[in-house]
């Protein structure tokens, strides 16, 4: 589950993502406090939880106390998600991994700080994934995968054995990559597309 210590956790965002990351934290047993939106936009109460005003949470609330999950989605591109993350880490906030519990691995797998791993993923062997990565619902990593940072796989995504995604990417849903192929960073490749060869 990678969540390593007993701080409560706040999610960032009142979106599809957001409550997709509430119901997995629930699963593991752990404490989400609340989320943190934006008073203008969002609403008072969601998924029966509390909002709390993005600039009211940097003023009153300690990263000595609290941890931070990312639910803003990747679309619809990740650069929002990417300058908030960066942003409260600057103020010290910590973002655990978050693997859920119906997560099916099969040998040794490395997540780095900040990733997700949602429902149904299958990771073989040798996988590693790096900071703040969405790995989405019912993908599937084959053995010596490496995925970079700040990338999102979406939703029944397949790849292969041996495939290499580096920074800033995003694969669509129901998307194949073969054996091996490299996709460099800030590629953004639609759904049900078949990568055969590097990009």
């Amino acid at each position: 589950m990678m969540i390593k210590d007993d701080k409560p956790i706040f999610i960032i965002g009142c979106g599809g993502h957001a409550k997709v990351l509430f119901h997995a934290i629930n699963q593991l047993g752990k404490d989400c406090a609340g989320f943190i939106g934006r008073k203008e936009i969002d609403p008072e109460v969601f998924q029966g939880k509390n909002v709390i005003d993005e600039e009211y949470f940097i003023k009153n609330f300690s990263c000595k106390n609290y941890n931070l999950i990312n639910g803003i989605g990747a679309l619809p591109d990740l650069k929002k998600r990417i300058f908030t993350s960066k942003k409260m880490r600057e103020l010290g906030f910590y973002f655990p991994a978050l693997v859920d519990i119906s997560v099916i691995s099969n040998g040794k797998y490395q997540v780095l700080e900040g990733s997700q791993i949602l429902a149904g993923v299958i990771i073989q062997p040798d996988v590693m994934i790096g900071r703040d990565t969405i790995i989405n619902t019912g993908a599937v990593l084959d053995h010596d995968v490496i995925i970079g940072n700040n990338c999102h796989i979406s939703p029944n995504v397949t790849c292969n054995g041996g495939v290499k995604i580096e920074d800033n990417v995003f694969i669509g849903t129901n998307s194949i990559i073969t054996q091996n192929v490299l996709i460099t960073k800030n590629n953004f490749v639609k759904s049900q597309s078949l990568i055969s060869s590097d990009l």
